[in-house]
């Protein structure tokens, strides 16, 4: 397993897991993923934005947001 930092070619993966975890009610209270890795990257410190992968699978991702703007 390798961690690296988080890139948009990430993004499709990072956004599947992400909608998986808002699935199972547990993971966030967000109710949708960002639409676009645009989206994403405005609200995460890139340097805190890791993947982990094996070969070219991703298996998980975290991310670092400096302040929720979450209205919960």
């Amino acid at each position: 397993m390798n961690i690296k930092l988080m890139k948009s070619s990430h993004w499709p993966d990072v956004k599947k897991i992400y909608q998986d975890g808002i699935k199972t009610g547990q993971a966030t209270f967000e109710k949708e993923p960002p639409r676009s890795w645009g989206e994403w990257s405005r609200k995460h410190l890139a340097e805190c934005s890791l993947v982990c992968q094996e070969g070219d699978q991703l298996l998980g991702w975290a991310a670092i947001s400096p302040v929720s703007q979450r209205c919960i």
